[in-house]
């Protein structure tokens, strides 16, 4: 395997570890700054955000091997697979690796914990992704290759003074910040493209009252004509039938009157 190929990190692992990522910041972003190391104590906070995670991975039903001291990533055989998790927790811009490399094999979550000038937030990222192109990919391989060969040399060469060389990694996480705040800024676009859409909604759905309304009105003014047309087409009535009663009684009296001459 191609620890620096992108293209070997299978999407079955990608989905997964989305959703891995995603319940972990949901969880730890409200109680990340308490995880900052105090007076040294890092073992102690470090127990506690593994435990934490532990008991998400356990709820949502994820299989996994928890990694011995000296083994590299916190969680292994992610649901009977090969896929690495390694969790990694700071207060600065930089993340200490020790002697393993950031690759493709493994991903991370980073808690940062936040400063004076920037908020905790949980950080979610294939190794690969730390890694600037490909000078940094030949950079890396020359440097693993050299280090490599330097522990042949005392391997072949016993001493009394013996040494173990290896690497000792960091990530500077400047870029993640810059890349994320570009991301913040598109999401400040979007949510305040949302907001203008459901404005625009809220005046359409406020026309369509206010036009319902006017037809409410309309219809009851409607009604009310025609209520008073028949009203009126009754007093019509009675009075037309009035004149004639009197017209008739008139006719009679007439009558009565040429009978008595």
């Amino acid at each position: 395997m191609n620890i620096f190929n992108e293209k070997e990190v299978p999407f079955a692992h990608r989905i997964l570890f989305a959703f891995i990522h995603r319940k972990v910041k949901q969880k730890l972003l409200d109680i990340s700054s308490s995880l900052r190391v105090i007076n040294g104590k890092t073992q102690q906070s470090e127990e506690k955000y593994i435990q934490i995670i532990r008991d998400i991975l356990d709820n949502e039903g994820i299989t996994y091997k928890l990694a011995g001291s000296q083994e590299f990533g916190d969680f292994q055989q992610i649901n009977g697979t090969d896929m690495i998790i390694e969790i990694k927790k700071t207060q600065s811009m930089t993340v200490m690796c020790n002697d393993t490399c950031p690759s493709s094999k493994a991903f991370y979550i980073i808690i940062f914990t936040g400063n004076k000038t920037l908020k905790p937030r949980i950080i979610g990222a294939n190794g690969y992704e730390f890694i600037d192109g490909k000078s940094d990919i030949k950079k890396l391989v020359y440097t693993n290759t050299y280090i490599m060969n330097l522990r042949k040399l005392w391997e072949h060469n016993p001493s009394v003074v013996r040494a173990y060389p290896r690497g000792n990694y960091n990530i500077d996480m400047t870029y993640m910040f810059k890349k994320e705040k570009f991301l913040f800024g598109e999401n400040k676009k979007r949510i305040a493209e949302e907001k203008r859409k459901e404005k625009e909604n809220k005046k359409r759905i406020a026309e369509e009252k206010r036009k319902e309304k006017e037809n409410k009105k309309r219809i009851a003014e409607e009604k009310r004509k025609e209520k008073r047309l028949i009203v009126e087409q009754k007093e019509r009535e009675k009075v037309e039938q009035k004149k004639r009663n009197a017209e008739k009684k008139k006719e009679k009296r007439l009558i009565v009157e040429l009978v008595n001459l």
